[in-house]
């Protein structure tokens, strides 16, 4: 995830943590609108979590396999490929 959506994640989540718990005080307990003001805390919380937690995952990854652009998913860039093997490269005449 780059850094830019897990930013908007963590500032639509402190949105909703922050004008959740201040719609608390306004709110009298028992009422729906309090019981849906409290699940917003709390989906405005599950947000801020795997925003988080998204970040650990990708800096633990990147940690783990850090990118070499000298190389690619196939290996080395340098190493040799059919196209650039000469035509009688590791084949043995017919005869």
């Amino acid at each position: 995830m780059p850094a830019g959506i897990v930013r908007i994640a963590l500032g639509w989540a402190s949105f909703l943590v922050l004008v959740g718990g201040a719609l608390l005080f306004v709110e009298p307990a028992g009422t729906p609108e309090f019981v849906v003001t409290v699940l917003t805390i709390g989906l405005g919380l599950l947000l801020a979590a795997l925003a988080v937690g998204a970040t650990l995952v990708m800096r633990r990854l990147a940690d783990r396999q850090p990118h070499d652009p000298d190389t690619d998913a196939w290996g080395p860039a340098d190493s040799a490929t059919p196209e650039r093997q000469p035509h009688d490269a590791g084949h043995r005449p017919l005869n």
